[in-house]
Order: C-alpha cells, then sequence, then structure tokens
C-alpha cells in the first residue's frame, strides 16, 4: 500500500502587524494588529497612551538600559 503524503492541519503561523509612523519630532503614531497608540517625547523618555492606559518609558539611550 502507498504511503499517505504527510500533512499538518490546523497549524498556522503567527501573525503580528505593527506600524510606527512620525508625526512630528517626539510625536509617534504606533498602529498594531490589537490597536492605535500615541508616543511622545525624546528617546529616552517617553509618555505612551493607548487603549490600555498611559504608561511612562524611561531609559539612558546607548546603555541598553530602560
Amino acid at each position: 500500500m502507498p504511503r499517505q503524503p504527510h500533512t499538518t492541519t490546523g497549524s498556522l503561523k503567527g501573525f503580528r502587524f505593527q506600524k510606527r509612523i512620525t508625526l512630528a519630532p517626539g510625536i509617534r503614531l504606533n498602529i498594531s494588529k490589537s490597536g492605535v497608540s500615541a508616543s511622545f517625547g525624546p528617546r529616552g523618555l517617553s509618555v505612551t497612551a493607548g487603549k490600555r492606559g498611559t504608561s511612562l518609558n524611561l531609559g539612558l539611550p546607548g546603555t541598553g538600559l530602560s
């Protein structure tokens, strides 16, 4: 009896989508599959506002610390 080819059913690869648009220096609009958010501030110190609330992002640029 000939062997049947191996097939997988129901296994799909994950799909992510994210786009960041700079509106002005220090103002960015983030668009993803889960929604839209806006970020305000320079690298290392920014505030992000989206559907899950507001968050403060603090880091030292060039060090990898955030």
